[in-house]
């Protein structure tokens, strides 16, 4: 079952590839079709304040927006009451995208749920914020049916090796932990979970949490989010964020915001740490 669900992923990517970005990957493309590699942080002290490493999806879906480029955006909130729970969100201004930056690790609803909404708003130029799995799933139904999703002009992938289950905030940060999850003001993942709070920062391996790892990450091949329009993740840098830019719209959505002054950008050189983080991680998971 496992080699033959295999085969159809795979078959599946690469008819999508052709498609969306007018070819399938080269052989040394093994975390997909890319246009440009950068590596970039926001220059927006607003964006800085909140974001998860570099600010650079939460910089690319402002300067679109006020660049009249998209004028929404599907994203994942944190919940008003229930501390660090992902809520789905069609942020239509400025404020609602802030509001939206910086990393969930607990498992959230396909944000593609609300493109019904954005349409019925008429909001017809929305960009997509997912994860590897939601991705794909928008590239299925937009190489269906397309016209149920057409509002969705670009996609804007996160990097992601897993995510969890609620429990990891209600019974291992709360309880074990004895962190109120209301003090938290960040968590992240670089080799360790890290936990801060107003008092320091909790530094947890990442065996303590591994039951708590949600099982659809067994069926996911995919690492880097690869048939978004842009691909984001932290790779273990610190304050700057690494893309690869796939599609030609993409890259056009990248250099708006470099333009508009927004991010700062650095070249990714072939012995990049950051590079080699992101072929690992990508083998790893296709082959897990």
């Amino acid at each position: 079952m496992h080699a033959d669900r295999t085969c159809i992923e795979d078959t599946f990517t690469t008819e999508a590839e052709t498609n969306i970005f007018g070819r399938k990957r080269a052989a040394d493309e093994s975390f997909g079709v890319y246009r440009r590699l950068a590596i970039g942080q926001t220059t927006n002290h607003e964006i800085a304040r909140v974001c998860q490493d570099g600010g650079v999806v939460t910089a690319l879906l402002l300067s679109a927006m006020q660049n009249g480029i998209v004028d929404a955006a599907l994203v994942t909130s944190a919940h008003t009451e229930k501390s660090l729970y992902p809520v789905s969100k069609l942020a239509v201004t400025p404020a609602e995208v802030l509001e939206a930056a910086g990393s969930k690790y607990v498992c959230s609803k396909n944000t593609l749920s609300l493109a019904a909404e954005a349409e019925r708003l008429g909001k017809n130029r929305v960009a997509l914020v997912g994860l590897p799995c939601q991705i794909r799933a928008f590239r299925r139904m937009q190489m269906a049916s397309p016209s149920k999703i057409a509002c969705v002009k670009y996609s804007l992938g996160l990097m992601c090796s897993g995510c969890f289950s609620y429990e990891l905030v209600t019974e291992f940060i709360r309880k074990k932990l004895s962190i109120d999850p209301l003090s938290i003001i960040k968590m992240n993942i670089k080799k360790r979970l890290l936990i801060v709070t107003s008092t320091g920062v909790k530094s947890i391996p990442l065996s303590e949490i591994s039951s708590y790892k949600q099982k659809c990450v067994d069926g996911c091949c995919d690492f880097s989010s690869e048939l978004a329009d842009i691909s984001v993740g932290g790779l273990g840098l610190n304050g700057w964020t690494f893309a690869a830019i796939r599609s030609e719209k993409g890259e056009g959505l990248f250099v708006n915001a470099e333009r508009a002054g927004l991010l700062r950008t650095k070249s990714v050189i072939s012995d990049d740490v950051a590079l080699k983080l992101l072929v690992k991680l990508s083998l790893k998971k296709r082959e897990h």
